[in-house]
């Protein structure tokens, strides 16, 4: 939500993002933080708690981190598949990761855990597929593009239409 803001402009987004990254490395190092903004609070808790449990989410952590950088970078182009499951991976398998350290949950249920929110994942950009790429944000991978002859411009052609409807069956 930060970095795909209409409110800010790319600078301020890469701005935002070096400073997470910062600020997370300053937590790990027990190293004074600057003033904190609310997101940066409850990161800061997610640190805490990781290191009084030694739940071991730090590079989970980088890795949503991470994800906000390669968004703030892809802007305005096409991306690969395997940017796009990476992208995917470190949103989903990241956030399971955490929330399984936070609820206790046990590690035999969280690749169904992952399956279900990868769906979701999807399912999600899939439906704001329109105001995504308005945004600069294509989550098409070049390849499918390619593939589908999909015009970016026509969400109704054939192609597009060809395109959804075999990510939606390929979720089922």
């Amino acid at each position: 939500d930060i970095v795909d803001s209409l409110r800010l402009h790319p600078e301020e987004s890469k701005f935002i993002i070096e400073r997470q990254k910062r600020f997370l490395s300053q937590l790990y190092n027990e190293e004074s933080p600057e003033e904190l903004s609310t997101e940066e609070l409850f990161l800061a808790h997610l640190v805490r708690f990781d290191k009084t449990e030694g739940t071991k989410i730090r590079p989970d952590l980088e890795n949503l981190v991470g994800a906000l950088e390669f968004d703030a970078n892809r802007r305005g182009r096409t991306i690969l598949s395997r940017e796009l499951k990476q992208y995917i991976d470190y949103n989903v398998v990241s956030y399971i990761n955490i929330s399984s350290k936070l609820l206790n949950v046990n590690d035999s249920s969280k690749p169904s855990l992952i399956a279900i929110s990868r769906a979701g994942f999807i399912i999600d950009y899939l439906f704001d597929l329109r105001e995504d790429i308005a945004l600069g944000y294509v989550n098409i991978p070049l390849e499918d593009i390619e593939k589908y002859g999909i015009d970016l411009t026509d969400f109704g052609d054939d192609a597009m239409r060809a395109w959804l409807k075999n990510k939606m069956e390929s979720l089922r």
